[in-house]
């Protein structure tokens, strides 16, 4: 039997004790591809996190982001929400994809990598694609596009990286038909795949009853979840103007908040001022491990975002067999199962969403199709089929 092949995964998100839930659809994917790859993985350090580990069958390195404790990148929301934050972070910009470069061309050496799968065109699929183009060009390049990479990083200077990237990779895959459409405007030339990462179905399940959410967080009626980052671009701030709203027509709604970030004193604020912090609960960062049980024991899930690729969230949700509820996204509006998986609204308006939400709660059917919702996440989003397809296009680059 031959040997496997060395694959690097080169990220800016990847789960670490520091932060557990960032990129966690890069580690499932990663896990997932240890059966058909020998795989490396290059994600940055945060401190008090080991430089080098392994497990899962995964060889773990972490590069140094810059000195005295400076992160661009592994924080809540990713590389752009952490620079809005802090524009003194833009100086040192420069230097962190300098860091990054170097450690990119260690491990590619160090490691005898045969191909390199990049996570986001920028930067990682960018610094990729220096590498490949100008020392090692027997190297096969596969770049993964979720999203802000093609839709929140625009034209001039970052147009004419984002296509000489583009231009030199090997392999192209984006989550959806959106993202591939733009990729093709941005100067992709080749045949680009459609690919979803994938959802764990057996354990994203409506069977997961334990621990019993409600009874920890003492709700008796309608449970409404958002699971996300706490930040501008999620939309919270509506979707906490909403519940006003909707309380007026489902009066035992309770909308439960899980995750953290930037927002969260003000959204514990805006519910007092409006008269619903009794209905509005704030749980804070959770678990990846006990997220099933929040999936599967809500009455609907919501994502009030202005920007997404297709998000894990959405695809956790539907193998739980959730009602799904999002903003009006190209992403979502596009979507060839739209009116048999998703509930839509308009993103920024808190009536609209109020009104979806109720009616979805209002429902008399919504119940007997969780059952569909199921089937299609099973059918289309299962973790180890997608690991399969993922495998199947390296193979193919590295074959060409």
């Amino acid at each position: 039997m031959s040997a496997k092949k060395r694959i690097l995964i080169f990220t800016s998100s990847f789960p670490s004790p520091r932060n557990p839930v960032s990129g966690i659809f890069v580690e499932d994917l990663a896990r997932s591809l240890v059966a058909h790859f020998e795989v490396v993985v290059l994600a940055p350090a945060l401190p008090g996190v080991a430089r080098c580990e392994c497990r899962d069958g995964m060889k773990i390195l972490r590069f140094r982001q810059g000195f005295g404790g400076i992160v661009i990148a592994g924080t809540p929301g990713g590389i752009l929400p952490a620079l809005k934050r802090n524009r003194l972070l833009l100086l040192w910009l420069p230097f962190f994809l300098a860091l990054e470069f170097l450690a990119l061309m260690r491990t590619v050496r160090r490691e005898k990598i045969d191909l390199i799968h990049a996570h986001w065109l920028l930067p990682q699929g960018l610094l990729a694609a220096i590498c490949k183009t100008f020392f090692n060009r027997r190297m096969r390049l596969l770049v993964t596009c979720h999203g802000s990479d093609l839709l929140k990083v625009g034209g001039g200077v970052a147009g004419r990286l984002k296509r000489f990237a583009l231009r030199r990779t090997d392999g192209l895959t984006v989550v959806s038909e959106l993202l591939r459409k733009r990729a093709m405007e941005a100067g992709f030339r080749g045949e680009c795949r459609i690919l979803p990462m994938g959802v764990d179905t057996a354990v994203f399940s409506p069977e997961c009853r334990e621990p019993d959410i409600r009874k920890r967080y003492g709700i008796e009626g309608s449970m409404i979840r958002f699971v996300g980052s706490l930040i501008e671009l999620k939309g919270v701030r509506s979707l906490v103007q909403a519940m006003p709203i909707l309380l007026k027509r489902i009066p035992d709604a309770t909308l439960l908040l899980v995750g953290g970030g930037e927002l969260e004193p003000e959204l514990r604020r805006m519910a007092a001022e409006l008269g619903v912090a009794d209905r509005v609960i704030l749980a804070g960062p959770v678990l990846h491990e006990d997220l099933p049980a929040y999936f599967a024991q809500s009455d609907l899930f919501v994502l009030p975002s202005f920007s997404e690729g297709w998000p894990l969230v959405v695809m956790e949700a539907l193998s739980s067999g959730a009602i799904v509820a999002v903003s009006d996204l190209p992403v979502f509006m596009n979507h060839p199962e739209r009116d048999r998986i998703f509930r839509l609204f308009r993103a920024g308006d808190p009536a609209d969403i109020a009104a979806v939400l109720g009616e979805a709660l209002a429902d008399p059917l919504g119940a007997s199709r969780r059952k569909e919702r199921r089937e299609y996440a099973v059918s289309e989003l299962d973790l180890k089929m997608v690991g399969m397809r993922y495998a199947d296009e390296m193979n193919r680059i590295l074959e060409a």
